[in-house]
């Protein structure tokens, strides 16, 4: 390979001067730049060329790191020259802008029922760590100290012991994408059930 890399780097390096000769660089009308293709290919090369002058310092931190990226990126010239890959990559390309529709749209809804969720269920997870407490108590209630069983005395507290909630629009928003993936659909819808009154306890109506 150390052989082989010098002379590739030189056969496409005579491509691109010739190219660039009889097609123009930018400003053209059929110039070799206007062309994804032959961007991708022009930072190909710029990158071999670079592994090839081995600058001082360019074997050393981030700038290694570039160069890897730059001989990972060669293999992108092979699909340039099969025409059916060519086909299928320019195919998927042009599905980002409707894909990039969907996902606004997707995004836009989101953001609407984050705001209902909040306001429906905003602070209405919440419990007491202590385990004897139930509806109709709530906070005011919740207050001194209760024992495990295992005997540990422990202090009542006021708290959401899930991991998700709604009380702010980012929280909201989160529950709402893992509801829309279909993870923990059975088990969040009854916890909104219980979820009666603000700052009291849940009441325990399905399970």
């Amino acid at each position: 390979m150390d052989v082989l890399n010098p002379i590739f780097t030189f056969v496409f390096s005579l491509e691109f001067a010739v190219r660039v000769l009889g097609q123009g660089l930018i400003f053209t009308q059929g110039a070799y730049l206007k062309s994804g293709w032959n961007r991708i290919d022009t930072v190909v090369l710029v990158f071999a060329w670079l592994e090839e002058l081995r600058l001082p310092g360019m074997e050393e931190g981030g700038l290694s790191k570039i160069l890897r990226m730059g001989r990972a990126m060669k293999p992108l010239r092979l699909m340039k020259r099969n025409k059916s890959m060519r086909h299928l990559i320019d195919a998927l390309l042009g599905t980002l802008r409707p894909l990039l529709y969907v996902i606004i749209f997707l995004l836009f809804t989101l953001v609407i029922f984050s705001c209902i969720a909040q306001g429906l269920f905003g602070g209405r997870l919440f419990k007491c760590t202590d385990p004897a407490l139930a509806y109709p108590n709530g906070k005011t209630e919740c207050s001194g100290l209760w024992y495990t069983d295992t005997g540990i005395m422990m202090p009542s507290a006021w708290a959401n012991p899930y991991f998700f909630d709604f009380d702010s629009f980012l929280s909201s928003g989160l529950s709402l994408f893992q509801i829309s993936c279909f993870n923990y659909v059975r088990y969040e819808c009854s916890l909104f059930l219980d979820a009666y009154v603000l700052l009291l306890l849940p009441k325990e109506r399905m399970r």
